[in-house]
């Protein structure tokens, strides 16, 4: 009995086994994916390249901004193309991501600086992209820029 109960599950762990592996591959798959689809859209606020946003952003696409306030597609990137808001620097200090089947969430935790209406910012900012597939390919349909203050030191600790 007890031979057969060893067999038994030697034989389900040998079925079950490949399918959770290629479940697994998926996912990490799809995670690089919407790694490198972050990767692009920052090369793109960098170089200012409104093609690439174009093609990264749903048509639906909305960014809530640092300010709170949630703008469209279109007025993202003609803040971009005018210079409004400019990037010069982003740098990705943390990132998960989380795949659930044509979605997927990436959080992030970015080191950036450049300006906003001439006005320049130097910060880090949480951000939380949702990301979908369509078509074979995946958009960013969100973005929400949530500004991490910086770290107290002990003099202003102290007060």
């Amino acid at each position: 009995m007890k031979r057969l109960l060893v067999a038994v599950a030697v034989l389900v762990a040998a079925l079950v086994a490949p399918v959770l592996t290629l479940g697994q591959t998926g996912n990490a798959q799809a995670e690089q994916q919407v790694r490198e689809l972050r990767n692009t859209l920052n090369q793109a606020l960098l170089k200012a390249d409104v093609a690439t946003l174009d093609k990264v952003f749903a048509e639906e696409f909305t960014i809530i901004r640092p300010n709170g306030m949630a703008v469209s597609k279109e007025v993202a990137i003609k803040d971009v193309e005018s210079g409004k808001t400019k990037f010069d620097s982003i740098e990705e200090l943390d990132s998960k991501v989380h795949i659930y089947g044509d979605a997927g969430v990436m959080t992030t935790l970015e080191k950036m600086t450049g300006q906003v209406g001439g006005n320049p910012f130097s910060t880090q900012m949480r951000n939380t992209y949702v990301c979908v597939k369509r078509d074979g390919r995946w958009l960013v349909v969100l973005r929400q820029m949530t500004p991490v203050p910086p770290p107290k030191t002990e003099a202003s600790a102290a007060k």
